[in-house]
């Protein structure tokens, strides 16, 4: 997914990528999966599943140890260009913390983001 969103954003500009990832809708949103990005202020811009968080704060988004995730999504993206992060995460539907991995890419300003609990 995430590779069809980056492929999607270069070709198409940011505004019509953020738009789409924002949709709800395949093939960058799909079965519990979506993607997500923090723009340049480390604001959330696109967020495939929860829009109420979209204009805050990426670091709002914390691990299960209180972390901030958005300092560690950014920092990493701009030392690597793209990667993955392991993390410990409440998974909405099982109310358990859980194991997720998200996959990152830096496109133009902003980094985005897919992640899947392992």
């Amino acid at each position: 997914m995430l590779a069809k969103a980056v492929a999607f954003y270069k070709k198409n500009g940011r505004d019509e990528a953020l738009d789409a990832f924002n949709r709800r809708k395949p093939p960058f949103s799909s079965q519990g999966l979506y993607v997500f990005c923090i723009g340049p202020d480390r604001k959330l811009v696109a967020d495939g599943e929860f829009h109420e968080f979209i204009g805050q704060s990426a670091d709002l988004i914390k691990d299960a140890s209180g972390k901030p995730l958005g300092q560690s999504f950014w920092d990493m993206a701009q030392k690597k260009g793209h990667g993955e992060m392991h993390y410990q995460f409440l998974d909405p539907t099982t109310h358990l913390i859980k194991p997720k991995v998200s996959y990152f890419e830096k496109i133009e300003s902003d980094v985005c983001s897919v992640g899947t609990y392992e």
